[in-house]
């Protein structure tokens, strides 16, 4: 998941890879997995979590928007350091079609 907070910051969260597969298996939803991402119930769901998330923030700490992505970060495709950090930079650049998306 990628989420953008505003017009200069990325802020990057790994959401747990294969939950959102469990979750539809649960609701007897069958699709490929970029599919399921786009799922309304999938969706639904993760909005309705990022709901809760949000109650417990301060205005400027919440996500605002969201779209998930089929792969997780990693170091081995660039977007994770050796010690497990996320790389903004390349991160930006790796979705920025999906953050211009969200900007719109």
């Amino acid at each position: 998941m990628c989420t953008r907070r505003d017009e200069r910051a990325c802020r990057a969260d790994c959401a747990e890879y294969g939950r959102p597969a469990r979750f539809a298996k649960q609701e007897g939803i069958e699709a490929d997995d970029d599919a399921l991402l786009n799922h309304d119930a999938v969706q639904k769901r993760f909005r309705q979590e990022l709901e809760r998330v949000n109650r417990e923030l301060a205005d400027f700490q919440r996500i605002k928007g969201f779209r998930l992505i089929s792969k997780p970060f990693s170091i081995e495709t660039g977007e994770l350091t050796p010690t497990l950090k996320v790389k903004r930079r390349v991160v930006a650049e790796k979705y920025a079609h999906l953050l211009q998306e969200m900007a719109r």
